[in-house]
Protein backbone atom coordinates (compact mmCIF):
# COMPACT_ATOMS: atom_id res chain seq x y z
CA UNK A 1 0.00 0.00 0.00
CA UNK A 2 2.85 2.31 0.62
CA UNK A 3 3.72 1.98 -3.04
CA UNK A 4 0.94 4.00 -4.00
CA UNK A 5 2.12 7.19 -1.74
CA UNK A 6 5.56 6.77 -3.57
CA UNK A 7 4.14 6.22 -6.80
CA UNK A 8 1.67 9.50 -6.59
CA UNK A 9 4.26 11.73 -4.88
CA UNK A 10 7.05 10.61 -7.05
CA UNK A 11 4.27 11.81 -9.96
CA UNK A 12 3.71 15.05 -8.06
CA UNK A 13 5.86 17.27 -9.21
CA UNK A 14 5.86 16.17 -12.86
CA UNK A 15 2.62 17.11 -12.45
CA UNK A 16 3.10 20.50 -11.18
CA UNK A 17 5.68 21.01 -13.71
CA UNK A 18 3.34 20.24 -16.49
CA UNK A 19 0.70 22.25 -15.31
CA UNK A 20 3.39 25.14 -14.70
CA UNK A 21 4.27 25.24 -18.73
CA UNK A 22 0.60 25.18 -19.80
CA UNK A 23 -0.61 27.75 -17.72
CA UNK A 24 2.37 30.06 -18.77
CA UNK A 25 1.89 29.54 -22.31
CA UNK A 26 5.04 27.52 -22.68
CA UNK A 27 3.86 25.00 -24.04
CA UNK A 28 1.87 24.89 -26.86
CA UNK A 29 -1.55 22.86 -27.87
CA UNK A 30 -5.37 23.38 -26.70
CA UNK A 31 -5.29 23.88 -22.95
CA UNK A 32 -7.24 20.93 -21.55
CA UNK A 33 -7.67 21.84 -18.32
CA UNK A 34 -10.21 19.09 -17.57
CA UNK A 35 -7.69 16.38 -17.98
CA UNK A 36 -5.41 18.00 -15.14
CA UNK A 37 -8.16 18.99 -13.25
CA UNK A 38 -9.06 14.80 -13.34
CA UNK A 39 -5.56 13.79 -13.16
CA UNK A 40 -4.83 16.11 -9.41
CA UNK A 41 -8.16 15.18 -8.55
CA UNK A 42 -7.59 11.30 -8.38
CA UNK A 43 -4.34 12.01 -7.01
CA UNK A 44 -5.87 14.32 -3.90
CA UNK A 45 -8.31 10.89 -3.40
CA UNK A 46 -5.62 8.67 -3.94
CA UNK A 47 -3.77 10.55 -1.18
CA UNK A 48 -7.00 11.03 1.25
CA UNK A 49 -8.32 7.75 0.96
CA UNK A 50 -4.90 6.19 2.08
CA UNK A 51 -4.32 8.38 5.01
CA UNK A 52 -7.99 7.28 6.06
CA UNK A 53 -7.47 3.73 5.51
CA UNK A 54 -4.27 4.41 7.38
CA UNK A 55 -5.69 5.82 10.23
CA UNK A 56 -8.17 3.11 10.55
CA UNK A 57 -5.57 0.39 11.10
CA UNK A 58 -4.40 -1.04 13.98
CA UNK A 59 -1.14 -0.14 15.46
CA UNK A 60 0.41 -0.09 18.82
CA UNK A 61 0.74 2.74 22.02
CA UNK A 62 3.75 4.25 22.19
CA UNK A 63 6.04 1.61 24.42
CA UNK A 64 4.23 -1.61 23.07
CA UNK A 65 5.97 -4.28 22.07
CA UNK A 66 5.24 -5.76 18.77
CA UNK A 67 5.34 -9.70 18.74
CA UNK A 68 5.86 -10.61 15.07
CA UNK A 69 3.56 -13.45 13.63
CA UNK A 70 4.88 -17.40 13.77
CA UNK A 71 4.09 -20.68 13.08
CA UNK A 72 3.20 -23.23 16.30
CA UNK A 73 2.34 -26.55 15.01
CA UNK A 74 1.06 -25.71 11.58
CA UNK A 75 -1.22 -23.21 12.60
CA UNK A 76 -0.64 -19.30 12.07
CA UNK A 77 -0.21 -17.18 15.29
CA UNK A 78 -1.10 -13.79 14.19
CA UNK A 79 1.17 -10.64 15.14
CA UNK A 80 -0.13 -8.47 17.92
CA UNK A 81 0.83 -5.72 20.19
CA UNK A 82 1.92 -6.27 23.73
CA UNK A 83 2.22 -3.48 26.57
CA UNK A 84 5.84 -4.26 28.45
CA UNK A 85 5.17 -5.53 32.19
CA UNK A 86 6.39 -3.22 34.62
CA UNK A 87 8.65 -3.68 37.06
Amino acid sequence: MIWVVRLCLFFLPFLLFWAWLRWSGRLSGPRQIGLFALVAGLLVATLLGLGLAASLTESGAPGDQYIPAREENGQIIQGRFETPEQK
